[in-house]
């Protein structure tokens, strides 16, 4: 009886298994009656069932349990999670460099201001702009050149923009 049980036992686990690499050790070892009776045992244990589930199926293996698919998706989620969150701490530092740019350009537009060059005075506070279109110093900058230099369509849309961001 208790070989019958082994040889049931062999012959389930080696249906899902047709390569080497994956039958348990219970299909591996010589058939010796003593020998097959105490890994039967061990293989109904959970951890020698978790080691043949979370091997990875080889090309050509007959179809595993829906278990070892489970595990697979769940595998599948947690590395699309991880991923996720490397896009984000990628993206949030992205926008933190474009913040110190945009801080960077506008300091230098306020600089080149002060010595009177107004075209790279201009060209700092666009390009603090482009980076950053939510600073109203970097809007107001540019209204003031444009009416310098008499261009007050654009002087006018530029103090509109800095006029809503600063909720006025």
């Amino acid at each position: 009886m208790k070989l019958r049980i082994s040889f049931l036992l062999a012959i389930v686990l080696m249906t899902g298994a047709c390569q080497r690499a994956r039958l348990s050790p219970v299909v591996l070892q010589a058939p010796s009656e003593e020998k097959a009776v105490k890994p039967v045992a061990k293989a109904s244990e959970k951890p020698a069932a978790k080691a043949v589930v979370s091997s990875e199926k080889p090309k050509g293996a007959a179809s595993g349990s829906s278990v070892a698919k489970v595990e697979s998706r769940e595998d599948r989620v947690a590395e699309a999670a991880r991923l996720a969150d490397k896009k984000k701490r990628q993206a949030a530092a992205r926008r933190a460099q474009a913040r110190r740019l945009a801080a960077a350009s506008l300091e230098a537009g306020r600089q080149l201001l002060r010595e009177e060059q107004n075209a790279a005075a201009l060209r700092a506070f666009r390009e603090s702009v482009r980076l950053n279109s939510h600073s109203p110093e970097a809007w107001m900058g540019i209204a003031f050149l444009c009416e310098r230099s008499g261009n007050t369509k654009d002087a006018l849309d530029a103090f509109r923009e800095a006029k809503k961001l600063w909720g006025m």
